[in-house]
């Protein structure tokens, strides 16, 4: 296929030669035009630039320098003994020389500070690290004296003579200080900073920069210079340097004319410091190379022209032989590729890849997707014990057979703890908790047996369980196991913040009884309900529990139902207790069947208030039935008796009401039968005699047997007055056969004899006469 025919039918070869064209051409041009512009216009700004780049970093460095020092201040102000020192209201020499030692540690870490001083203005006491005092810094402590500390953090440059020959040029950072505690106290810590350390980094620019660099304050102080003889100058009168003083923006240059001389001064002012960092640079040094980068910009210019125009055909043709490739490979399997239409390449090797890679796909997840169905069945079915008819799929249990090569197999199963709790905060986490398991589990195994070969499959028996099968090749014992899965326990915990049980299979030496081992490893992980969280269980240590019976505590059942209805929330504790401690010993199939018969119980006895609140008390009910551990069991069981309290509390008093008033109406209207009990009446109401006993005192403040003696002597007394019937007689009316019983009844209740009370009325109507 000819070059002209390709541009003619092939869309994506033609746009690829335009595009070599396009892209040589706008080179050319871009890169004339750019390092025309560049060598020839703005050459005095790629030197502004590099002046500022270095400034920029000089400033930085001194903004460094100034965060250091407001740690510097906050670590100081946050330790007690220099506080101590700051606000105390005494001067305490051993706080003094702890806090000197606090600062000769924090100069130690900072090198550039040269001393640091401490101001008291309470006491006016002020010291220094180092041994300067007397008129050296008289100058500060005057300063310190005279200020009001509005400000946190105040920069003061200075010289320090500390000998005829020996000055220190110092920027004093001063820290105003107020004590937290007692508003009225102040102090200020000021730390030095020797000027050097500006001036070594300026020093540092001197390969840079051919005339003069130096920091200088809003103020138009000099703090460091290239010349150590300008600290402490001012500038702030030469007019040169009145435009930086003035100046609104961070940063600038400007040409200055001075003796005849053209100078370029370049500036960037900090925005955390205030200070000014200023270069001072000969102008016609700076441009002395343009013309002789001029030409070679143009002669650079000229040779890409040519060398692009020779190289885009090339270019066009190497980049498009692979396309090329596959559109012959294509078209020999469709012939209507061969076709002289115009196409776009691309549209057509993407329809035939992806359909390509599709099919490929497709087959692929059929086959991972059947060989893991089929090895997770397989391992079920040799759990479970029933492999003879099951199919050996693509080799599957040739492979495992050849695995499992013994002589000495186990099955643990892990069984993830608090898992509905989980499930409902964390769903997408289960997964990945299984796959933890699974995979550390392999390892730590190996790390004990390392002779072992661990089939640590992800067989599935739950959605909370892992179930492992592995082989050893010596014979161990389940409490073997025991150090390895807790150290897997300890894993889970500390990484992924989740707790498991295990349960341990007996060893076996055959594999057709590894169902056996699961079995065992199954029910030894049931015993969780008894030995709590993060239990490791075997069947040797589950033997006492498996082999215990018992017989369900009917009695105690009744005690429940009277403690329910009293609403006795200490009674209805006690007996729970009991429950948890009577079934402590069982089978867990036995504990939870006594479980469910004793809240079956409940429910039965308490439907009538149960029914309004039906929804929230299955609720309570389902969570009973799905406690882990007899702990929890007893959780619930206490929730659901205080909420059965909580119903019968507010649905049964007005019944129970109703109940001791017709009591009460009975007894006043049939008081003189004999045969008047609380059992009798309690019958009669459909209540327990002692509930109906509990209930008749709660309502009438008095027992049942006080309210009837009471009703049957008041009425004796009505018969005392109005009739002259014998005391026998009256007796026998009130309901009280036996007559010596109730004179003496009368006698303790009333102080008097009934004859005593009839003959003491009858004398009173006479004297009345």
């Amino acid at each position: 296929m000819n070059f002209l025919n390709k541009l003619k039918y092939y869309t994506v070869y033609r746009k690829f030669y335009i595009m070599f064209i396009l892209l040589v051409t706008l080179t050319v041009v871009a890169i004339s035009s750019i390092l025309f512009l560049l060598f020839y216009r703005s050459a005095t700004r790629e030197v502004v630039d590099i002046s500022k780049s270095i400034l920029a970093q000089t400033s930085y460095s001194a903004q460094i320098m100034n965060e250091q020092m407001l740690s510097v201040g906050n670590q100081m102000l946050l330790d007690r003994d220099i506080n101590e020192v700051l606000f105390s209201e005494r001067q305490d020499p051993i706080t003094e020389f702890k806090a000197l030692q606090k600062i000769s540690e924090l100069q130690s870490v900072y090198p550039f500070i040269r001393y640091v001083s401490l101001y008291n203005a309470d006491t006016a006491h002020y010291i220094v690290s180092k041994g300067i005092s007397g008129p050296y810094e008289d100058e500060m402590l005057r300063k310190l004296k005279a200020s009001k500390r509005t400000d946190y953090l105040e920069l003061f440059p200075r010289v320090v003579r500390v000998s005829p020959s020996q000055n220190y040029n110092l920027i004093s950072f001063i820290f105003s200080l107020s004590n937290p505690v007692s508003m009225g106290s102040s102090g200020a810590i000021v730390v030095n900073v020797d000027s050097t350390y500006l001036q070594g980094m300026i020093n540092g620019l001197g390969t840079h920069f051919k005339g003069e660099v130096f920091v200088m304050s809003e103020r138009g102080t000099v703090l460091s210079h290239t010349s150590p003889d300008m600290f402490l100058y001012n500038y702030s009168k030469q007019q040169q340097f009145e435009t930086v003083i003035a100046a609104k923006t961070a940063e600038g240059s400007y040409l200055y004319e001075t003796d005849g001389q053209k100078k370029l001064i370049t500036y960037i002012k900090s925005a955390d410091t205030g200070w000014f960092f200023v270069s001072v640079q000969p102008y016609a040094e700076l441009i002395s190379n343009t013309a002789k980068l001029r030409d070679m910009t143009l002669w650079i210019a000229a040779v890409l022209i040519v060398l692009g125009l020779i190289i885009a055909f090339w270019l066009t043709n190497n980049v498009y032989n692979p396309i090329d490739s596959l559109m012959r490979k294509f078209s020999s399997i469709n012939q209507s590729l061969n076709d002289r239409a115009s196409r776009d390449e691309f549209q057509v090797l993407e329809h035939n890849l992806t359909s390509f890679a599709e099919k490929t796909s497709a087959l692929e997840d059929r086959v991972a997707l059947t060989q893991r169905i089929s090895r997770k069945a397989y391992l079920q079915h040799y759990l479970q014990g029933n492999m003879k008819d099951f199919p050996n799929i693509g080799g599957i249990a040739n492979d495992l057979s050849r695995h499992l090569a013994g002589p000495y197999f186990c099955v643990i199963l892990l069984k993830i703890d608090q898992y509905s709790e989980i499930k409902q905060n964390n769903p997408d986490m289960t997964g990945l908790y299984r796959f933890a398991m699974n995979n550390i589990s392999q390892e730590i195994l190996a790390q004990h047996f390392a002779s072992g070969d661990y089939i640590c499959d992800d067989i599935y028996t739950g959605e909370d369980e892992v179930c492992i099968l592995s082989q050893f090749s010596k014979d161990v014992q389940p409490s073997d196991l025991t150090a390895p899965i807790k150290q897997l326990q300890n894993m889970m915990n500390d990484y992924f913040k989740f707790a498991f049980s295990a349960g341990i299979g007996s060893v076996v030496s055959a594999k057709e009884d590894i169902s056996y081992s699961f079995r065992e490893a199954v029910e030894s992980v049931r015993y969780r309900f008894f030995y709590g969280h993060r239990s490791i269980l075997h069947p040797k240590l589950i033997a006492g529990h498996r082999e215990a019976s018992g017989k369900y505590p009917i009695g105690l059942e009744k005690k429940f139902i009277e403690a329910l209805q009293l609403t006795d929330s200490a009674q209805l504790e006690r007996l729970i207790q009991q429950f948890i401690q009577d079934i402590g010993h069982l089978s867990e199939k036995d504990a939870k069947a006594f479980i469910y018969q004793l809240t079956a119980a409940w429910i039965k006895h308490f439907q009538s208030a149960i029914d309004d609140n039906l929804h929230e008390f299955k609720g309570m009910t389902d969570r009973l039935s799905e406690a882990e551990t007899l702990s929890e069991a007893g959780t619930h069981m206490r929730k659901l008796g205080g909420m059965l309290m909580q119903l019968l509390t507010g649905s049964t008093y007005d019944k129970n009401k109703s109940a001791v008033e017709s009591v009460c109406k009975y007894m006043q209207e049939h008081y003189s039968k004999s045969d008047i009990s609380l059992e009798s009446m309690a019958d009669k109401v459909k209540l327990s005699p002692g509930y109906l006993g509990k209930q008749f005192r709660k309502v009438c403040h008095m027992s049942f047997n006080e309210y009837l003696k009471l009703v049957r002597l008041e009425k004796s007394k009505e018969l005392l007055a109005t009739t002259n019937d014998s005391i026998a007689t009256i007796s026998e009316q009130i309901g009280i056969p036996n007559s010596t019983y109730f004179f003496t009844l009368f006698k303790k209740t009333y102080g008097l004899s009934p004859s005593q009370f009839r003959s003491q009325l009858a004398h009173n109507e006479i004297y009345q006469k």
